[in-house]
């Protein structure tokens, strides 16, 4: 599908829904005039103020009885057994075994610096809310950008993270797939944007081995490219095509870049006036055609507000991966849709995206950003072992001291043990050494751990 087609989608989608929201009215309640308590002490009779006293103290002993009488508040979600952005490396005994020779393992000591602050605060906590059915969401998006067919279970349906697709799922032709669990990501693939390159020296049949073998190719036509839209136009037809998905952000909010290989655009999401993890993404390739766009289905939703530890004290938390969350940092995942698969050579490549705005219609130093998986908690893998295997001893490692001289506040977000996904407060915590870490700021008790698992120390190469 290419720009003329989508404009003429956008051009025919209905409208998202009225957005407006009814004022509430209050009434001032109207009545007799109420008589003042001086009035009542002097013209009642003692017995009546005998009970007055007497009511006044059972209120004030109820009071103090209340907190034992009922149990405490329970934690507003359970924390998934893993995080976006954890920073652990599980490795296998294989995996030690074979790099134990030339890798030294590290652990690190985290101290927090001076310049920390050690006041508590507040923050507020959102949870993100699905909009809408899987099915016609799948539909939805399916329509404004031409895909045929009805939706269906995927090939990869679970029943605790659900996936619709509209289309195959072979790589014959575009689809459209819905993943209904976390931020409700989908993700559009389009199979054209890569079309198989033609042979055009195919070489000579003895180079490879066996009759029923064809030979191989060695050389190919090259990949048309050039034709991928400027910078500007595919700015207006990245935010013409999100808003009529969802999108609330600004064409101030994208980032793009562009070189003869292909165009993408990044929209970035903001809650409660924070850039948050949660990414749209829209990709040309060389030869004009749209690759891929992924995007989300849920909504940020006020779920109160929390006490907080201070910076000081959330430095401890850097060594426990249950406290770790995603932020919109360079180098760190953030909330992309679902890698689906767009083609043999349509994935791009794997550089850090710039977060800063650029002028359209000048050259972007941008480096492309590649497409992240979705940051669904993964099933723990066990490898089995042989009981009558005695595993080496792990050589003790190496104490590294970080101290921590920033913290800086950010929305976070957490999967909850449901499939939900929730932005929290917490802290962009970097030091004298290493990279930046997001750990949560939520006091203990707001939100349930999971059980703690041990973590490897780090290999260095």
């Amino acid at each position: 599908m290419n720009n003329d087609e989508l404009d003429s989608r956008l051009r025919s989608a209905s409208p998202t829904g009225d957005n407006s929201v009814s004022e509430n009215i209050f009434e001032r309640a109207t009545g007799s005039r109420r008589q003042r308590l001086s009035d009542w002490y002097s013209t009642s009779t003692p017995a009546a103020r005998r009970n007055l006293g007497a009511g006044v103290a059972a209120l004030a002993v109820a009071a103090i009885a209340l907190p034992a009488a009922f149990p405490s508040t329970p934690a507003l979600f359970s924390l998934a057994g893993s995080q976006p952005n954890s920073a652990s490396s599980m490795v296998t005994n294989g995996e030690l075994d074979s790099k134990m020779s030339s890798m030294p393992l590290v652990s690190y000591n985290y101290i927090a610096g001076p310049d920390l602050s050690a006041e508590p605060s507040t923050g507020t906590v959102f949870r993100l809310e699905l909009v809408g059915e899987p099915q016609q969401r799948a539909q939805e998006i399916a329509r404004v950008l031409g895909v045929t067919g009805t939706p269906a279970k995927s090939t990869y349906f679970d029943e605790a993270y659900p996936s619709w697709v509209v289309g195959p799922e072979d790589g014959t032709a575009p689809n459209v797939a819905v993943y209904w669990s976390g931020t409700g990501s989908w993700w559009y693939n389009n199979p054209a944007a890569y079309p198989a390159q033609d042979c055009i020296d195919p070489g000579q049949p003895g180079d490879v081995a066996g009759d029923d073998v064809s030979p191989e190719c060695s050389a190919y036509a090259p990949p048309v490219t050039g034709l991928n839209p400027s910078a500007s136009d595919a700015l207006n037809d990245a935010l013409n095509l999100f808003v009529a998905l969802g999108y609330e952000g600004e064409r101030s909010d994208l980032t793009v870049y562009r070189d003869e290989w292909g165009t993408t655009v990044t929209g970035h999401q903001s809650v409660g006036g924070q850039r948050v993890a949660i990414d749209w993404s829209m990709n040309w390739s060389g030869n004009g055609e749209i690759a891929y766009v992924s995007g989300h289905s849920a909504r940020a939703v006020e779920a109160g507000s929390y006490p907080t530890v201070s910076a000081m004290d959330a430095v401890a938390r850097l060594s426990d991966w249950r406290w770790f969350g995603a932020a919109p940092i360079d180098g760190a995942p953030a909330m992309w849709a679902r890698s689906y698969s767009v083609g043999e050579d349509g994935v791009a490549s794997d550089a850090a995206e710039s977060t800063e705005p650029v002028d359209p219609d000048s050259p972007a130093e941008q480096e492309t950003p590649a497409p992240e998986p979705t940051l669904e908690p993964e099933p723990v893998v066990t490898e089995p072992t042989d009981p009558g295997l005695t595993p080496e001893p792990l050589p003790t490692p190496t104490v590294i001291d970080l101290i921590i001289t920033m913290a800086k506040p950010q929305l976070l977000v957490v999967w909850d043990s449901a499939g939900g996904a929730w932005l929290v407060p917490g802290f962009v915590m970097s030091g004298s050494e290493g990279w930046p870490v997001a750990v949560i700021s939520l006091i203990d008790g707001i939100i349930e751990l999971p059980e703690p698992m041990p973590i490897e120390p780090a290999i260095i190469d």
